[in-house]
């Protein structure tokens, strides 16, 4: 028993060892909920998530769903608020997500004077994306998943917009084991693929191509049913098209089955912690906080409904 324990224990270590870098934020990962941003931002998303990391996952929801989430962080200055609603059809799913994001009414300097210490004045910035995909299954215990994407920008005097595309696939590898492959932030309109952000003002901008090999693995820790998420990701990280890796990492205990559960993350960016409830299968309440170096905290809160019966 003892053994047992000593070993499991050492599978945590290592899973948690591999998080020593996290994937670059981009807008699109800010419409992640509470349960996935307490789990490292981990991109293995299902359902609302599916939205934002990969849609293969809106193929195994139960039946048709909607979720909220609510963001106040980095000291009060940035608010973000999305919505999610997804509905079976024919072999598979489709969705669609709202993301709205107002951040300003601060001198600039209060967000990066540890690098730019000289006052730029006051700023206003609101962003709008939004996002839609159809999964369905294939090829037995898999599924893939196809999206496009529409973000739109309001800064100052200026605006920006973009479109984009998304991909996954998910393969269950056993019955405890999940294969996860998705690309986001693809573009087809020349090179480099990542998806260009075009301004008023002539120049262009880039939110980073993202390519995500994922793993999820439940199993018993200490006789508490357990789930661990991991990641390798592939992102672009200049005009150029050179690539970095980041990893990503999550762990969820459910502490009382199907009802009660508490997570944990870790990245290069962020310490994550939050908890989940389920009632009567069909609520969903998620808490996540994460930590970040030179701003504070993030706040955010889920909330997602089943709302007819599984299919």
């Amino acid at each position: 028993m003892l053994y047992k324990a000593r070993r499991e224990l050492l599978l945590l270590a290592l899973l948690l060892g591999l998080a020593r870098a996290g994937v670059k934020e981009d807008f699109f990962q800010a419409g992640l909920s509470a349960k996935a941003l307490a789990l490292g931002g981990t991109a293995f998303g299902f359902g609302v998530d599916s939205l934002y990391s990969n849609p293969a996952g809106l193929a195994v929801i139960p039946g048709e769903y909607c979720g909220y989430t609510y963001k106040n962080s980095l000291e009060g200055l940035l608010d973000v608020m999305t919505l999610e609603y997804m509905r079976p059809r024919g072999r598979g799913a489709w969705g669609i997500g709202l993301i709205g994001m107002h951040n300003g009414g601060a001198d600039k300097t209060e967000i990066n004077e540890f690098d730019r210490p000289s006052v730029l004045g006051k700023f206003a910035e609101r962003q709008v994306g939004i996002s839609g995909a159809y999964a369905w299954p294939v090829w037995g215990d898999s599924a893939i998943g196809v999206g496009a994407r529409y973000y739109h920008n309001q800064l100052d005097d200026g605006q920006g917009q973009a479109w984009g595309f998304f991909a996954g696939y998910i393969k269950k590898l056993r019955q405890d084991l999940l294969y996860g492959l998705s690309i986001n932030n693809l573009s087809i309109s020349g090179r480099p693929v990542s998806m260009p952000i075009s301004w008023s003002t002539g120049h262009t901008d880039y939110f980073p191509l993202r390519i995500s090999n994922s793993l999820a693995y439940r199993h018993k820790l200490l006789g508490w049913q357990s789930e661990f998420f991991g990641d390798a990701h592939l992102q672009q990280v200049n005009e150029e098209g050179r690539l970095e890796l980041f990893y990503s990492l999550g762990a969820m205990v459910w502490v009382v089955p199907r009802i009660f559960n508490a997570r944990c993350g870790l990245n290069d960016e962020t310490i994550s912690a939050g908890l989940g409830l389920r009632l009567w299968d069909r609520l969903g309440l998620d808490y996540a906080y994460l930590a970040h170096e030179y701003l504070g905290g993030s706040h955010y809160v889920s909330f997602s409904y089943q709302l007819g019966g599984s299919r």
